[in-house]
């Protein structure tokens, strides 16, 4: 059986514990023996493999579900439009209705702009690119803003972090998202402190050598139930109209097309923190 154990470090553990009956010669029950072995890190790797095959499947209904519905509905619009040139004599009930299906239709365009958008897989640009240098200018693109909302950015860039291939300007979109997503769980929030920092790591929790990138905020948190699904396309704990649920989406897919991984975790002392690993070339000794 699986069972969670709490950490004296405050993490929770998952531990896979098999346990076995001692008995006599009678078959009396005189004890039992066991043993557990932590399986936390095969649970993240099944988890994050079970993520991958979930976004590449979404992204291929994606694809096909847009065009598909796209076509019919184009139709219902002109056929409206026909209706409110032709109708003006009609009863205002009627009338109304037309526009509330017309605002409808524009709801349904709008969702499928974003399906279109998750799906479609743009060129990827390969370069070798700082990524310090990166981070800090996204983050000084966006220094007006914060202050605006009160937030106080602390980026702590690791000093031996070298060049890596990659596509400059999706890693600057993967940047935005996060930083986006952080401000947002923060928007009601006495503190506001956004923590952005860059390391060298080897090994990674993906073997090899890699950069890993945290962004931690002091919001919310995510609630347990929704962690799972926090890169499934159009999923969001925001307000209607205060965006499409795909900042995320689109941050994993940029990461997966890396190569590299990224998770959530929420801190122990309030808010959560989104890791992102980037492979990385083996240093030179």
């Amino acid at each position: 059986m699986e069972l969670d154990f709490y950490h004296r470090n405050g993490t929770i553990r998952n531990l896979e514990v098999l346990v076995s009956g001692i008995r006599d010669d009678s078959g009396k029950l005189t004890g039992i023996h066991g043993l557990a072995r932590d399986v936390t890190e095969r649970k993240k790797l099944e988890s994050k493999t079970l993520q991958m095959r979930k976004m590449e499947a979404i992204g291929k209904l994606a694809s096909g579900a847009a065009h598909e519905i796209r076509n019919p509905l184009n139709i219902l619009s002109l056929r409206l439009q026909m209706l409110l040139l032709t109708g003006k004599d009609r009863d205002r009930d009627v009338l109304e209705a037309i526009d509330v299906c017309q605002e409808q239709i524009g709801r349904i365009t709008q969702v499928l702009d974003g399906l279109q958008e998750f799906s479609r897989i743009p060129e990827t640009r390969l370069g070798r690119f700082d990524l310090n240098e990166i981070v800090r200018k996204v983050v000084d693109s966006r220094a007006e803003r914060f202050r605006e909302k009160g937030i106080t950015a602390d980026v702590r860039l690791g000093e031996n972090v070298l060049p890596l291939m990659l596509d400059r300007e999706k890693i600057v979109i993967l940047l935005e998202h996060l930083i986006a997503n952080a401000g947002e769980a923060m928007k009601d929030r006495d503190k506001r402190l956004l923590e952005i920092s860059t390391e060298w790591v080897a090994p990674c929790d993906t073997g090899g050598c890699c950069v890993r990138i945290t962004v931690s905020d002091t919001g919310h948190g995510i609630r347990e139930e929704n962690m799972s699904r926090i890169f499934d396309p159009f999923f969001t704990t925001r307000e209607p109209g205060r965006g499409k649920g795909l900042g995320l989406a689109v941050a994993y897919g940029i990461v997966t097309d890396h190569g590299g991984v990224i998770w959530a975790e929420n801190n122990r002392e309030g808010g959560a923190t989104f890791i992102v690993e980037l492979p990385a070339e083996q240093r030179a000794e």
